[in-house]
């Protein structure tokens, strides 16, 4: 039990350095397994027959504030 908690306490000060994140925008780009996939394109909502994308289409198109 004591490792664990020792490895929490470092990923906790690890974690302070690292930036903040922002909570709007978008995923243009994934990479997995060694290859890299295109995301979602803002401008793929005006195409008539947008390509497949490892991500998500979305109607909100000014990546700005979104209510709830």
């Amino acid at each position: 039990m004591h490792a664990s908690l020792t490895g929490l306490a470092a990923f906790g000060a690890l974690i302070q350095f690292l930036p903040g994140a922002s909570a709007h925008g978008f995923v243009n780009l994934i990479k997995t397994g060694g290859k890299f996939y295109p995301g979602w394109d803002l401008n793929y909502y005006y195409q008539s027959n947008p390509p497949a994308v490892a991500g998500w289409s979305t109607t909100a198109l000014d990546s700005g504030f979104v209510s709830t």
